[in-house]
């Protein structure tokens, strides 16, 4: 924020984003201050200017994710998911465990041993079920509440992915031996085995149930019927397919691979609308809940957001190995990685309407606050990523104390994003006597 200060009190304009709220060729509508230099909280503005503050505010800022929480795995994350309710999250790992955390606390609240390392985990949508997907050459299916395991599913090699169709009634599985396999999620029986012609990476069911995507180190991405188990497309790569997602509403679908991009394919009609560039290899893939974007973990230690409808990268999230895995919890409000540094990072996104978004309008207020210095301070210009400046009278520091505490509680994150992601500008002028 630049505060500059004139002879005279008038308000000549309030910009935000570009909007000018207040100009100084009209009479203004409403005050931010009178006689008794007293300045409205934004919050307290009439709705109509409160409107245009919130819908720039979701241009701007919709798109942005912030770092909340990250805890340590003991071993490289291979795979993270979380349960439907939200209440969970779920990890495989290469010290041969998975895990299953609370979702608000970050407790590890079981330990699943394995006989090797865990590629693949994932939730039945009933909440119900865990399935994991091991180097044992096995897949395993606990019983969600108690954790016991209910099920040892064998197969010809290593498990690499795992995925429970929407209605959970079908159980897919992707395995080192070139096969993929469908199971009865009930009796855990073996209903097809769909032939490949390298190790199969991953697997997805589609939002409908009727279809099943895979990715292959053949380079290609297929298509099955889920009723007759019939390949109905094959999507040609330039390498390995390490990923598949169908979009919620199910009209697309994503691929990652280990030529260094991320595709994405019209779903009804299997022609590419676009690929995105990455710095490495693409390990994973993942739709949002509300269609509205897509997330990647890479080999080159980031994970991307890009905008679902225009594909534009819209926040990268530095790590410090390899981004193995990457999961959006199901009210759309976070985004999980597995990382191969060990940790698992939780990260929250800011959605018009939330508690962020409350914070946020208060800390504009706040900032504007600044505007009520004394007269006394002739030009005082503040800069938005250093509170501190050479003031150091008491009225200066009485009339910054309610930005500076509200500051100092915010999370790490959210600073950053405030001062140094939001790109906004507030110009408050005043005039002095």
């Amino acid at each position: 924020m630049n505060l500059r200060c004139y002879k005279k009190g008038i308000v000549l304009a309030v910009v935000f984003f570009g909007h000018v709220i207040f100009g100084m060729d009209e009479k203004p509508q409403y005050k931010l201050w009178g006689k008794s230099s007293e300045l409205d909280m934004i919050v307290q503005l009439p709705l109509e200017l409160q409107k245009v503050i919130i819908e720039e505010y979701e241009k701007k800022v919709r798109k942005i994710f912030y770092l909340k929480t990250v805890f340590d795995c003991n071993s490289s994350v291979n795979s993270v998911a979380f349960s439907p309710d939200n209440k969970l999250l779920a990890t495989g790992c290469n010290d041969n465990k998975a895990r299953i955390f609370n979702g608000a606390t970050q407790e590890c609240i079981a330990v699943l041993k394995h006989d090797d390392w865990v590629r693949s985990v994932a939730f039945s949508p009933d909440n119900k079920l865990l399935a994991t997907g091991c180097g044992d050459k096995k897949v395993r299916i606990f019983n969600g509440a108690t954790q016991e395991c209910i099920a040892v599913l064998d197969h010809g090699r290593y498990v690499y992915s795992v995925a429970f169709s929407p209605d959970s009634k079908l159980l897919a599985t992707g395995c080192n031996d070139k096969k993929a396999r469908i199971f009865n999620g009930a009796t855990q029986e073996c209903i097809a085995v769909l032939k490949h012609d390298d190790c199969v990476n991953s697997v997805a069911f589609s939002p409908d149930s009727k279809l099943l995507a895979t990715g292959c180190d053949d380079k290609k991405a297929r298509i099955f019927n889920g009723a007759t188990q019939e390949c109905i497309a094959v999507l040609k790569h330039d390498d390995c397919v390490n990923s598949v997602a169908f979009s919620p509403d199910n009209k697309l679908l994503a691929t990652g691979c280990g030529d260094k991009k991320a595709r994405i394919f019209n779903g009804a009609t299997q022609e590419c609308i676009a690929v995105l560039d990455h710095g490495r290899y693409v390990y994973s893939v993942a739709f949002s809940p509300d269609n509205k974007l897509l997330a990647t973990g890479c080999s080159d230690k980031k994970a991307r957001i890009f905008n679902g409808a225009t594909q534009e990268c819209i926040a990268v999230l530095n790590h410090d190995d390899c981004v193995n895995s990457v999961a959006f919890s199901p009210d759309n409000k976070l985004l999980a990685t597995g990382c191969g540094d060990k940790k698992v990072r939780i990260f929250a996104r800011y959605i018009a309407g939330s508690l962020e978004e409350v914070i946020l309008l208060r800390m504009i207020g706040m900032r504007l606050q600044v505007a009520k210095l004394p007269k006394t301070i002739t030009s005082p210009c503040f800069l938005l990523d250093n509170i501190a400046t050479t003031f150091s009278s008491k009225e200066k520091d009485d009339a910054l104390s309610d930005l500076t505490n509200t500051w100092s509680s915010l999370p790490g994150g959210m600073q950053n994003f405030i001062w140094d992601k939001c790109n906004y500008t507030i110009q408050a002028y005043r005039k002095i006597e």
